[in-house]
């Protein structure tokens, strides 16, 4: 049986690289047949975060046949100019939407899931290099104060970053902050850089080398990314994460957020990281004038 390691290399050099199943063949001696199997068979997918119930969005219902619209109509269009996440949802409100972008997230998910594309356009500029980090602060969870684990992602070029909160750093948890980040993104950075978290590594070996947790190799063969990790002890090997994370709480938690749920956290969140990315773009904007 094939291992997950050896999924994740036939799959790289496949859809990354562009070999031929032929010039694969050449190289690893592999016989065609196996190889064209395995590229053919359903990717493995990262555990699911499981926190809550899937919920049911029937104030989506009356709009879906808008996002299909637009699904449709962006198959045509050059890739770069087809609509995000972001912008969908914008669309959406203009027309009367009243729900909440993680809404819409959960519908386009779904809705891209059945089709080759799994994300929208890339959003963020030189989205090649990212770095994550687990930060924890506290807020207002219906009167009581309460400690949250926030997951954040930074993209080192674009100065944008995502934040997420759980009421936990368990792998679900660490799995489910990659997949919202990507989809803030609209896209998946070429290379992450993380700590030597459990959830992550099983052991530390010599040099760069490690033995990593079989479903973060999964994970990472289905997106197909490179990941690299800091040397022991050495955080400042992703210091743009680290600043990014005490930007989180001093912007975002500066006084308490009062919410009453994790899930309006997120939403609160994610509306603030919007907000500061189109800051640092307008500030460009200006710098460029």
């Amino acid at each position: 049986m094939i291992k997950m390691a050896q999924l994740e290399d036939i799959r790289k050099m496949y859809f990354m690289e562009g070999l031929s199943i032929r010039e694969f063949n050449r190289r690893t001696g592999i016989h065609r047949d196996t190889t064209s199997k395995y590229i053919s068979m359903e990717e493995p997918k990262p555990p699911k975060y499981r926190l809550t119930k899937e919920r049911k969005h029937p104030v989506l219902g009356p709009y879906i046949p808008m996002i299909k619209q637009i699904i449709e109509d962006d198959k045509t269009r050059h890739r770069k100019q087809r609509h995000t996440g972001t912008k969908i949802f914008e669309t959406l409100k203009a027309e009367g939407f009243t729900g909440g972008y993680n809404t819409v997230m959960d519908y386009l998910r779904k809705e891209y899931r059945k089709q080759r594309e799994a994300f929208l356009p890339l959003e963020f500029e030189l989205g090649a290099y990212a770095e994550t980090d687990w930060i924890e602060a506290y807020f207002y969870l219906k009167g009581k104060e309460t400690k949250a684990h926030v997951f954040v992602m930074k993209l080192r070029g674009s100065g944008g970053f995502y934040a997420r909160a759980y009421p936990f750093e368990k792998q679900e948890a660490f799995f489910d902050g990659h997949i919202k980040c990507f989809e803030f993104m609209n896209g998946v950075p070429y290379k992450i850089a993380y700590d030597n978290l459990k959830t992550a590594v099983k052991k530390i070996l010599e040099g760069s080398s490690r033995e990593e947790q079989e479903q973060f190799i999964a994970l990472r063969t289905h997106y197909l990314y490179e990941s690299v990790f800091c040397r022991p002890a050495k955080g400042s090997d992703k210091g743009g994460v680290e600043n990014a994370g005490k930007e989180v709480v001093r912007k975002f938690f500066v006084p308490y957020p009062e919410v009453d749920s994790f899930e309006e956290l997120n939403e609160y969140l994610h509306n603030e990281c919007v907000k500061l990315l189109k800051t640092i773009r307008n500030g460009r904007r200006k710098r460029l004038h």
